[in-house]
């Protein structure tokens, strides 16, 4: 995720049409999740989960901090979200085997830290795609503002059984170019089944499954992701969602580099395969032989 100014000018996107399809699934959507009902009171948002892939397992961790301004309904069924978007504040670390990624998206910029890299601030394309997560983990998705993004009705599709209406969340001609994402709902009570998404020339395709209650919330709770044309599966369990716990403010201030630069090992040489665009390295964990994929710059960074 160089230069960087508000959340808000990251987030310049346009809603596009097709509006009575798309808003009639996005309600059923928040009534599945239950939403509605937490929205006004809520301050922040913890998520705490675990991750596998790739013979390693791990933890993650996201920290959405939400403005008092929420989305405003607009007569025409969108929001204005003008200074909810302004004021978010989104921190996200997984933590996969040795391995440790943390982003931080503030209205002051954007950066990601990892072991071998120290701290980078985020521009162009991988800023947009890491606004895009914050989008989506802060539910600010569910309240389309024509300002800020756009949400087309793609049609329906069935998914491991389920019919579930199709929407395209994206940006339009001369918009931020970040990548579109593909939500399908299920069509008879609007619960998550599936997202798909293109980073890096790689299709990402999320399976959700297992929803119950986190905190009044009705989430997903199991989530497997295939990444193709690359050998790679990513499991995540979502086990807590937090709502309004307390907030260390200093998880929240711009990074420095000597307090999230991690420690180097060393430098080795070691044999890699380019496999669909990828750099892999050939690893062994606990003697049996796994792939470790090598960022090299992706917008989405798996193993760092």
């Amino acid at each position: 995720m160089r230069r960087y100014t508000t959340l808000a000018a990251v987030l310049c996107l346009v809603l596009t049409a097709g509006a009575d399809d798309a808003l009639d699934a996005l309600a059923r959507h928040r009534e599945s999740l239950g939403v509605d009902a937490l929205w006004e009171s809520v301050e922040s948002i913890r998520y705490s989960g675990t991750i596998a892939s790739g013979g390693m397992e791990g933890t993650t961790d996201i920290l959405v901090v939400l403005p008092a301004e929420k989305p405003i309904p607009r007569p025409d069924g969108g929001y204005d979200a003008g200074g909810f978007v302004g004021g978010i504040h989104y921190r996200s670390e997984i933590s996969l085997g040795p391995l440790r990624e943390l982003v931080l998206i503030t209205p002051a910029g954007g950066w990601v830290a990892n072991p071998a890299g120290g701290v980078r601030e985020l521009d162009g394309i991988e800023l947009a795609d890491y606004t895009a997560s914050m989008v989506f983990d802060s539910f600010l998705y569910l309240f389309p503002d024509p300002a800020f993004f756009s949400v087309t009705w793609a049609g329906r599709e069935e998914v491991e059984g389920f019919l579930c209406d199709v929407l395209e969340f994206g940006p339009v001609a001369g918009g931020l170019p970040f990548h579109p994402r593909r939500y399908y709902l299920d069509s008879s009570d609007g619960s998550l089944r599936r997202i798909t998404s293109e980073l890096s020339v790689v299709l990402h395709e999320t399976d959700c499954s297992e929803h119950r209650d986190f905190s009044g919330l009705r989430l997903p709770s199991r989530f497997r992701t295939v990444l193709y044309g690359l050998p790679l599966v990513i499991d995540q369990t979502l086990t807590e969602v937090v709502l309004d716990g307390p907030v260390d403010p200093a998880l929240l201030l711009p990074p420095a580099a000597e307090r999230l630069t991690f420690p180097a090992e060393g430098l080795v040489q070691v044999q890699v395969e380019l496999v669909g665009g990828g750099v892999f390295v050939p690893i062994r964990v606990n003697g049996e032989p796994v792939w470790m994929i090598l960022d090299t710059g992706a917008t989405m960074s798996v193993l760092s």
